[in-house]
Protein backbone atom coordinates (compact mmCIF):
# COMPACT_ATOMS: atom_id res chain seq x y z
CA UNK A 1 0.00 0.00 0.00
CA UNK A 2 2.62 2.69 1.04
CA UNK A 3 4.64 1.59 -2.23
CA UNK A 4 1.78 2.15 -4.20
CA UNK A 5 0.98 5.71 -2.14
CA UNK A 6 4.69 6.63 -2.70
CA UNK A 7 4.77 6.17 -6.32
CA UNK A 8 1.62 8.15 -7.09
CA UNK A 9 3.33 10.80 -5.38
CA UNK A 10 6.73 10.53 -6.27
CA UNK A 11 7.08 12.81 -9.58
CA UNK A 12 6.34 16.73 -11.05
CA UNK A 13 3.42 17.65 -11.02
CA UNK A 14 0.62 17.02 -13.74
CA UNK A 15 -1.28 19.29 -15.98
CA UNK A 16 -3.10 20.95 -16.40
CA UNK A 17 -4.92 21.09 -12.63
CA UNK A 18 -8.44 20.65 -14.01
CA UNK A 19 -11.04 18.91 -16.46
CA UNK A 20 -14.14 19.47 -17.08
CA UNK A 21 -17.27 18.24 -18.86
CA UNK A 22 -18.30 19.66 -22.10
CA UNK A 23 -21.67 20.01 -20.80
CA UNK A 24 -20.47 21.79 -17.47
CA UNK A 25 -21.88 24.87 -18.12
CA UNK A 26 -25.48 23.69 -19.12
CA UNK A 27 -25.90 21.15 -16.06
CA UNK A 28 -24.80 23.88 -13.39
CA UNK A 29 -27.69 25.96 -14.56
CA UNK A 30 -29.77 23.06 -12.86
CA UNK A 31 -27.81 22.66 -9.98
CA UNK A 32 -28.66 24.68 -6.59
CA UNK A 33 -27.64 22.20 -3.84
CA UNK A 34 -24.76 20.10 -3.38
CA UNK A 35 -23.92 17.49 -1.26
CA UNK A 36 -20.19 17.03 0.37
CA UNK A 37 -19.16 13.29 0.94
CA UNK A 38 -16.87 13.35 4.01
CA UNK A 39 -13.77 13.95 2.60
CA UNK A 40 -10.81 11.30 2.50
CA UNK A 41 -7.58 12.74 3.63
CA UNK A 42 -4.83 10.31 4.87
CA UNK A 43 -1.96 12.28 6.40
CA UNK A 44 1.65 10.25 7.24
CA UNK A 45 4.72 11.32 9.06
CA UNK A 46 7.45 10.76 6.86
CA UNK A 47 10.38 9.38 8.37
CA UNK A 48 13.49 8.82 6.11
CA UNK A 49 12.68 5.26 5.63
CA UNK A 50 9.40 5.02 6.02
CA UNK A 51 5.53 6.32 6.54
CA UNK A 52 3.77 6.72 9.66
CA UNK A 53 0.08 7.02 9.66
CA UNK A 54 -1.53 9.20 11.94
CA UNK A 55 -5.63 9.03 11.97
CA UNK A 56 -5.56 11.86 14.66
CA UNK A 57 -4.01 14.22 11.99
CA UNK A 58 -6.20 12.55 9.13
CA UNK A 59 -8.86 13.69 11.34
CA UNK A 60 -8.05 17.26 12.14
CA UNK A 61 -7.67 17.81 8.15
CA UNK A 62 -10.99 16.16 7.03
CA UNK A 63 -12.49 18.86 9.89
CA UNK A 64 -10.35 21.99 8.01
CA UNK A 65 -11.06 20.62 4.36
CA UNK A 66 -14.79 20.55 5.26
CA UNK A 67 -14.57 24.00 6.30
CA UNK A 68 -12.86 25.19 3.09
CA UNK A 69 -15.15 23.19 0.60
CA UNK A 70 -18.61 24.86 2.94
CA UNK A 71 -16.80 28.25 2.20
CA UNK A 72 -16.30 28.07 -1.55
CA UNK A 73 -19.55 26.54 -1.87
CA UNK A 74 -21.04 29.59 0.09
CA UNK A 75 -19.13 32.20 -1.77
CA UNK A 76 -20.73 30.32 -5.05
CA UNK A 77 -24.40 31.04 -3.95
CA UNK A 78 -24.32 27.22 -3.40
CA UNK A 79 -26.36 25.28 -0.30
CA UNK A 80 -24.00 22.55 0.57
CA UNK A 81 -25.41 19.47 3.02
CA UNK A 82 -23.36 17.47 4.62
CA UNK A 83 -23.88 13.55 3.65
CA UNK A 84 -22.61 10.37 5.07
CA UNK A 85 -21.08 7.36 3.13
CA UNK A 86 -23.28 4.88 5.53
CA UNK A 87 -25.98 4.98 2.39
CA UNK A 88 -25.17 1.47 0.44
CA UNK A 89 -26.08 3.45 -3.02
CA UNK A 90 -23.30 6.10 -2.00
CA UNK A 91 -20.96 3.16 -0.82
CA UNK A 92 -21.49 1.61 -4.09
CA UNK A 93 -20.79 4.70 -5.62
CA UNK A 94 -18.08 5.44 -3.65
CA UNK A 95 -16.30 2.50 -4.38
CA UNK A 96 -16.11 2.29 -8.21
CA UNK A 97 -15.32 6.50 -7.92
CA UNK A 98 -12.09 4.88 -6.74
CA UNK A 99 -11.76 3.15 -10.09
CA UNK A 100 -13.06 6.44 -11.73
CA UNK A 101 -10.71 8.77 -10.11
CA UNK A 102 -7.51 6.31 -11.10
CA UNK A 103 -8.55 6.28 -14.36
CA UNK A 104 -8.70 10.09 -14.63
CA UNK A 105 -5.35 10.79 -13.37
CA UNK A 106 -3.65 7.91 -15.85
CA UNK A 107 -5.48 8.32 -18.76
CA UNK A 108 -7.57 12.04 -19.20
CA UNK A 109 -3.79 13.51 -18.67
CA UNK A 110 -1.42 11.28 -16.80
CA UNK A 111 1.58 9.14 -17.82
CA UNK A 112 -0.56 6.71 -20.09
CA UNK A 113 -3.48 9.44 -21.93
CA UNK A 114 -5.71 7.76 -23.99
CA UNK A 115 -6.15 10.62 -26.88
CA UNK A 116 -10.65 10.17 -26.39
CA UNK A 117 -10.17 10.78 -22.76
CA UNK A 118 -7.77 13.67 -23.49
CA UNK A 119 -10.09 15.08 -25.96
CA UNK A 120 -13.56 15.00 -24.14
CA UNK A 121 -13.80 14.30 -20.63
CA UNK A 122 -16.23 11.78 -20.42
CA UNK A 123 -16.63 9.84 -16.67
CA UNK A 124 -19.43 8.42 -14.91
CA UNK A 125 -19.93 6.37 -11.68
CA UNK A 126 -23.35 5.14 -12.22
CA UNK A 127 -27.13 7.07 -11.99
CA UNK A 128 -27.88 8.49 -8.69
CA UNK A 129 -31.07 10.02 -9.03
CA UNK A 130 -31.96 8.11 -5.69
CA UNK A 131 -29.60 8.91 -3.68
CA UNK A 132 -30.22 12.83 -4.95
CA UNK A 133 -33.71 12.57 -3.87
CA UNK A 134 -32.56 11.24 -0.96
CA UNK A 135 -30.91 14.30 0.47
CA UNK A 136 -32.49 16.55 -1.87
CA UNK A 137 -29.46 17.46 -3.74
CA UNK A 138 -28.41 18.23 -7.32
CA UNK A 139 -24.72 17.04 -7.01
CA UNK A 140 -21.79 16.14 -4.75
CA UNK A 141 -18.34 16.91 -4.28
CA UNK A 142 -15.87 14.06 -3.50
CA UNK A 143 -13.03 14.79 -2.10
CA UNK A 144 -9.41 13.20 -1.34
CA UNK A 145 -5.98 13.79 -0.46
CA UNK A 146 -3.20 12.73 0.59
CA UNK A 147 -0.66 14.94 2.93
CA UNK A 148 2.97 13.84 3.96
CA UNK A 149 4.16 15.83 6.77
CA UNK A 150 8.36 15.25 7.00
CA UNK A 151 10.60 14.85 9.77
CA UNK A 152 14.30 16.88 9.91
CA UNK A 153 15.87 14.15 9.07
CA UNK A 154 13.54 12.90 5.83
CA UNK A 155 14.09 16.88 4.75
CA UNK A 156 17.43 16.68 4.81
CA UNK A 157 17.65 13.74 2.91
CA UNK A 158 15.76 14.81 0.19
CA UNK A 159 17.86 17.82 0.24
CA UNK A 160 21.07 15.80 -0.23
CA UNK A 161 19.54 13.78 -2.89
CA UNK A 162 18.91 17.08 -4.92
CA UNK A 163 22.30 17.79 -4.34
CA UNK A 164 23.67 15.10 -5.38
CA UNK A 165 22.10 15.27 -8.21
CA UNK A 166 23.37 18.97 -9.30
CA UNK A 167 26.91 17.68 -8.70
CA UNK A 168 26.37 14.76 -11.04
CA UNK A 169 25.05 16.61 -13.70
CA UNK A 170 28.02 19.07 -13.17
CA UNK A 171 30.11 15.97 -13.77
CA UNK A 172 28.26 14.81 -16.88
CA UNK A 173 27.28 12.03 -14.86
CA UNK A 174 23.71 11.19 -15.02
CA UNK A 175 22.34 10.59 -11.22
CA UNK A 176 18.36 10.36 -11.10
CA UNK A 177 16.23 12.87 -8.42
CA UNK A 178 12.97 12.08 -7.20
CA UNK A 179 11.25 14.96 -5.44
CA UNK A 180 8.52 13.38 -3.35
CA UNK A 181 5.04 15.57 -3.53
CA UNK A 182 4.43 16.37 0.27
CA UNK A 183 0.50 17.22 -0.76
CA UNK A 184 -2.01 16.14 -3.24
CA UNK A 185 -5.72 16.88 -2.95
CA UNK A 186 -8.69 16.42 -5.77
CA UNK A 187 -12.07 17.09 -6.00
CA UNK A 188 -15.23 15.62 -7.87
CA UNK A 189 -18.03 16.71 -8.65
CA UNK A 190 -21.16 14.25 -9.51
CA UNK A 191 -24.32 15.10 -11.01
CA UNK A 192 -27.84 13.44 -10.76
CA UNK A 193 -26.67 11.19 -13.74
CA UNK A 194 -23.56 9.84 -12.28
CA UNK A 195 -21.47 12.09 -14.56
CA UNK A 196 -18.19 13.82 -13.32
CA UNK A 197 -18.76 17.63 -14.51
CA UNK A 198 -15.55 18.62 -13.06
CA UNK A 199 -12.00 17.24 -11.51
CA UNK A 200 -9.49 19.27 -10.02
CA UNK A 201 -5.90 17.75 -8.80
CA UNK A 202 -3.37 20.21 -7.12
CA UNK A 203 -0.49 19.55 -5.20
CA UNK A 204 2.33 21.44 -3.51
CA UNK A 205 4.80 21.32 -6.45
CA UNK A 206 2.08 23.74 -7.58
CA UNK A 207 0.53 25.33 -4.83
CA UNK A 208 2.74 25.30 -1.81
CA UNK A 209 3.70 27.41 0.88
CA UNK A 210 0.19 28.68 1.33
CA UNK A 211 0.75 29.96 5.01
CA UNK A 212 3.21 32.40 3.87
CA UNK A 213 1.09 33.42 0.87
CA UNK A 214 -2.11 34.19 3.13
CA UNK A 215 -0.39 36.60 5.52
CA UNK A 216 -4.07 37.99 6.50
CA UNK A 217 -6.13 34.71 7.90
CA UNK A 218 -5.13 34.10 11.53
CA UNK A 219 -2.58 31.35 11.85
CA UNK A 220 -3.41 28.60 14.01
CA UNK A 221 -2.39 29.20 17.76
CA UNK A 222 1.28 28.72 18.81
CA UNK A 223 1.81 24.46 19.16
CA UNK A 224 -1.77 23.82 18.35
CA UNK A 225 -1.00 21.84 14.85
CA UNK A 226 2.52 20.57 15.95
CA UNK A 227 3.11 16.96 14.00
CA UNK A 228 6.60 16.59 15.25
CA UNK A 229 6.70 17.86 18.88
CA UNK A 230 9.82 15.99 19.93
CA UNK A 231 11.53 17.60 16.84
CA UNK A 232 10.25 21.52 18.23
CA UNK A 233 8.17 21.94 15.09
CA UNK A 234 5.00 23.78 15.69
CA UNK A 235 3.38 22.40 12.00
CA UNK A 236 4.52 22.80 8.47
CA UNK A 237 3.83 24.99 5.92
CA UNK A 238 1.87 22.59 3.59
CA UNK A 239 -0.19 20.86 6.61
CA UNK A 240 -3.82 20.62 5.89
CA UNK A 241 -5.00 20.67 9.40
CA UNK A 242 -4.12 24.21 9.13
CA UNK A 243 -7.57 26.12 7.97
CA UNK A 244 -5.12 28.46 5.66
CA UNK A 245 -3.59 25.79 4.15
CA UNK A 246 -6.74 23.51 3.54
CA UNK A 247 -8.02 26.83 1.54
CA UNK A 248 -5.85 27.57 -0.44
CA UNK A 249 -5.75 24.20 -1.71
CA UNK A 250 -9.10 23.51 -1.93
CA UNK A 251 -9.53 27.20 -4.11
CA UNK A 252 -6.97 25.93 -5.95
CA UNK A 253 -8.48 22.76 -7.17
CA UNK A 254 -11.63 24.69 -7.60
CA UNK A 255 -9.91 27.05 -9.83
CA UNK A 256 -11.25 26.01 -12.95
CA UNK A 257 -14.50 24.83 -11.71
CA UNK A 258 -14.99 28.73 -10.04
CA UNK A 259 -13.98 29.83 -13.90
CA UNK A 260 -16.24 27.72 -16.04
CA UNK A 261 -19.09 27.63 -14.06
CA UNK A 262 -19.34 30.59 -11.51
CA UNK A 263 -20.23 34.21 -12.23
Amino acid sequence: MIMVLLMALVGCASSPTHRAHPELLQRMAGIRTVGLLPPVISMYELQSSKLVPHEEWSSAAVEAVTKAIAAEMTSSGLRLVMITADDPELKEMDALYNAVGFSIQRHAWGRDPFPEKVRTFDYSVGPLQGVMDRYNIDAIWIVRGINLLPTPGARMMEGLEIAVGILGSLGRVYVPIYITKKLELSVAMVDRSGNVLYYGMVDDNKTGQAAKERPGEAAPAKGELDPLRSEGQEYLEDDLRDPRVARHYIRAALSGYRGKAVP
